[in-house]
């Protein structure tokens, strides 16, 4: 959640080759997630944020994504 959405909420979703892997569960402004999640051979990522009902100031990003392969050092940004 950014700061333009304090009221809302929403959750996360990653999905890798269509099947959902991850869900964040409610998240609220200021109380941001982490997630590692095995990429094994996937050759879809699909970054998800569901609203959870009315939209209603639901501000919401992808803060600091990132991928990598066998190593962490490896890490490549996300660019939009």
């Amino acid at each position: 959640m950014d700061e333009n959405g304090k009221s809302g909420r929403v959750s996360f979703i990653v999905e890798l080759d269509g099947e959902r892997v991850w869900t964040s569960g409610a998240v609220r402004y200021g109380k941001p997630r982490e997630v590692l999640i095995p990429l094994g051979a996937a050759s879809e990522i699909t970054l998800i944020v569901d609203s959870l009902g009315p939209e209603n100031s639901d501000h919401a990003n992808w803060a600091e994504a990132s991928y990598w392969q066998d190593r962490p050092e490896m890490a490549l940004p996300v660019h939009d």
